[in-house]
This record gives C-alpha cells, sequence and structure tokens, in this order.
C-alpha cells in the first residue's frame, strides 16, 4: 500500500498500489485540515478503473473534513475515475449530505457604478436619504409645536401644574441653598489652592482709569427695561441665533420647552429623537 498522510498523526489517508481504494481515517476535522488540504493537493489521482473510498475508519468529522471528503470525490471525478462506493460511519451520513447540499454564495455584485457615475450615484443617494431624515424631522418639530401650543391653550388636559410646580420646588428652589454653599466653597478652595493675581506685582496707584470708561459704557447699554423686558429677553428669536450668540438663558429656555414637548408627544418619532440624543450624551 502507498500512504500519503498529513503530518497529523490522528489524520491520514491511504491509496491501494492499484488506486482502485482510499481509505480515510482518524480525525478529519478543523484542525488538520491544512495538512490534510496539502497532502490530498500533491496525491496523484490520474489511473484507471473505479475507486471506492472507505471513510469507516474515521473517528471524528466536521464540516471542514466532510467538505475535503467531497472535493476529493470531485477530484477523482475529475481525472475521469469514477467513485463506485463511499463508505462512511452512520452518525456522519447526514453532515456529509448537509455540506454537499449547501449552495455556494454567489458573488456580490456591487450596483454602484465605477468611476464618476459611482461617485455622483453615491452624492444623490446621501442627498435623498439627508433630505429624507430633515423632513421627518420637520414633520416631527411641527407635531411637537401643535401638542405645546396645545398643552398651553389647555393645559389641565396635559400638564399636571401642582405636580410640575412641585417637581420645580423640589429639584430648583430647595436646591438653590445646597448649590450655593458648595459653589461657595468650591470657589474658596481653588482661590486657596491656585492664588489668582499673586505674583503679578501691579501698582492699583498707577493704573490709567479711563481705560474702563468702554466697559462702562457697555454696562449702560445693557439696563433693560425692567422685569418684563428680562422675561422677553429670555425667549429667543431662533433655537440657532441663541446658540449662535451663546445666550445661556435662551438657550436653556429652548432645552426646557424642547424637553416638556418630547415628554408630552408620545410617538415613535419621539422615541427615535430620545434615543438619538441618548446616544450621543453618552
Amino acid at each position: 500500500m502507498i500512504e500519503a498522510a498529513s503530518d497529523a498523526p490522528e489524520a491520514w489517508f491511504t491509496l491501494d498500489r492499484d488506486g482502485g481504494r482510499l481509505t480515510l481515517g482518524g480525525a478529519w476535522v478543523t484542525a488538520h485540515c491544512a495538512q490534510l488540504d496539502k497532502a490530498l493537493g500533491g496525491q496523484d489521482w490520474n489511473g484507471r478503473g473505479d475507486v471506492a473510498i472507505d471513510a469507516s475508519k474515521l473517528e471524528r468529522l466536521d464540516s471542514a473534513g466532510a467538505w475535503l471528503v467531497l472535493r476529493t470525490r470531485k477530484s477523482l471525478e475529475a481525472v475521469g475515475r469514477k467513485v463506485s462506493r463511499l463508505d462512511l460511519p452512520e452518525m456522519y451520513v447526514p453532515l456529509l449530505k448537509a455540506v454537499e447540499g449547501a449552495k455556494p454564495c454567489e458573488p456580490y455584485v456591487s450596483r454602484i457604478p465605477p468611476g464618476f457615475r459611482g461617485r455622483l450615484y453615491r452624492i444623490g443617494r446621501a442627498t435623498v436619504h439627508a433630505g429624507r431624515q430633515g423632513w421627518s424631522i420637520l414633520g416631527y418639530l411641527g407635531r411637537v409645536t401643535v401638542e405645546a401650543a396645545e398643552a398651553l391653550v389647555r393645559p389641565a388636559r396635559n400638564l399636571r401644574i401642582p405636580a410640575i410646580f412641585h417637581q420645580v420646588e423640589e429639584t430648583g428652589i430647595n436646591a438653590l441653598p445646597i448649590v450655593g454653599l458648595l459653589a461657595f466653597l468650591i470657589g474658596i478652595v481653588l482661590a486657596y489652592l491656585f492664588g489668582p493675581g499673586h505674583g503679578m506685582n501691579i501698582n492699583t496707584a498707577t493704573l490709567d482709569g479711563t481705560a474702563l470708561g468702554s466697559y462702562a459704557d457697555n454696562a449702560h447699554k445693557l439696563q433693560g427695561g425692567g422685569l418684563s423686558a428680562f422675561i422677553l429677553n429670555i425667549i429667543p428669536s431662533t433655537s440657532f441665533d441663541a446658540l449662535a450668540r451663546n445666550d445661556v438663558l435662551q438657550v436653556l429656555f429652548f432645552a426646557v420647552l424642547f424637553g416638556v414637548s418630547l415628554a408630552l408627544y408620545r410617538g415613535p418619532q419621539a422615541q427615535k429623537v430620545s434615543d438619538m440624543i441618548e446616544a450621543v450624551s453618552g
């Protein structure tokens, strides 16, 4: 008998001198497939007559080993040798049939044309996607506006005024002393640690007081028309204008209004916006 086995002692195959019987044995598993593939690729399958494959001595077989068995049979048939019989342990027959019946995956063919047409196609597809997203967000903002207006016109139905004021009292008014004390203590600690102004060696007698005139003029310009003007100034003309001017009060007002509207409106679009905000905030 002529033996052509892999380097792995647990996986082997032998071919009779007359080439009429191929015996497989050991563990034809993924761990030994590399050596088996190399040994099978170097085997000369040319000869005459039919070939009987005896795989009854296989101790272990997985899908990779079953694929090698089937490929060996195809290699014999490719050189004109018919496989008359394939003896396999009964427990591995379903596995071999499953691997044999598996259809090869078709190669992926991209629909995007190459070159300039492909780039133009990607730009168009991105534009359409951005337009749909913008349309969806615009519809959501319109719905939020309508819901907010209805809540303000008929608050008894949508807003629980006592609960809201109680929550504002608990989280805002009652927390002011604690927040103020913490801010004071943090400021004291930072002032002692870093000592702002130390080492500057500035003589206040030599400072030019006229240089503060422009700041004084601006301070007079900032004087508003009382409480009503201050409250009206909190309401932003647009959200983007408040962000561009870095007006904290207007940004905070828009954030609160947006959060209340988001809480009032229950729908799939609101859930998408909530998920997006939670993902961005981390």
